[in-house]
């Protein structure tokens, strides 16, 4: 399967959600992006996304997103950078730090930013840095219960599964020692997977005043991912040197 593929399974999946959803906000989000995005790379090892700037102006030229090919979760993951880095202009770095005096940009050949994790050390902002942190290690304590839950250890064909569960715990583990470049793409990732995997379905069909473990990490992720989709959204502003 090529990106085209991925692409239109993306698309695909977008359309089977509501409007109004926050996954389905978060999906017309990424794929409206696919203009700015002139290459996708398909690899089995480091996925990550780059961007290639105009050196006379330092505005943005294009995006490379380099991700798992028929990994939807992955592909969305990537593509959050490339969101974020709209939204905030700050060399990928999820937030928009304004009192930030980051070292000047330098260019290499192709208009990559050879010192971008200099300049993301300085965009970053250790309150910013703190709540992220704090906000995913409350969706990892969420996880344990999920370990114990009736659909890992009772259901037919569950679909929580404890490996299932220890990726998700994985990739937030990784949003918590890179918060200020990782917490909304872990959070974009987690809720593709858990749409896919029908986590999220199960979730919304449990009654009106029957907690359930599944159901309390789905509402908890998804009120992380508007959170993190509306700032955002409001976040919109000329590219900073």
């Amino acid at each position: 399967m090529g990106s085209a593929e991925d692409l239109n399974a993306l698309a695909q999946l977008a359309q089977g959600i509501p409007p109004g959803d926050v996954l389905r906000d978060i999906l017309d989000e990424v794929l409206a992006l696919r203009p700015k995005i002139t290459s996708y790379v398909e690899t089995n090892a480091a996925a990550h996304a780059k961007a290639a700037y105009t050196p006379a102006t330092h505005a943005v030229l294009s995006y490379t997103v380099v991700y798992l090919p028929g990994n939807l979760g992955n592909l969305v993951h990537e593509m959050t950078h490339v969101a974020v880095n709209e939204a905030y202009g700050r060399d990928f770095v999820n937030y928009g730090n304004v009192a930030a005096n980051p070292v000047a940009p330098v260019y290499v050949t192709g208009g990559l930013r050879q010192n971008e994790g200099a300049r993301q050390a300085k965009w970053m902002d250790a309150g910013a840095n703190s709540q992220m942190i704090e906000e995913l290690q409350q969706l990892q304590s969420l996880t344990s219960l999920l370990m114990s839950a009736a659909s890992v250890t009772q259901a037919a064909a569950p679909v929580i599964t404890t490996m299932r569960v220890q990726e998700v715990g994985s990739k937030l583990s990784y949003g918590v020692f890179n918060p200020h470049i990782e917490h909304d793409t872990v959070i974009n990732q987690t809720l593709v997977w858990l749409e896919e995997w029908g986590v999220r379905g199960r979730a919304k069909a449990v009654g009106p005043g029957k907690p359930t473990a599944v159901k309390g990490f789905v509402d908890a992720l998804e009120r992380a991912a508007k959170r993190a989709y509306d700032r955002r959204k409001a976040g919109i502003r000329p590219i900073a040197i």
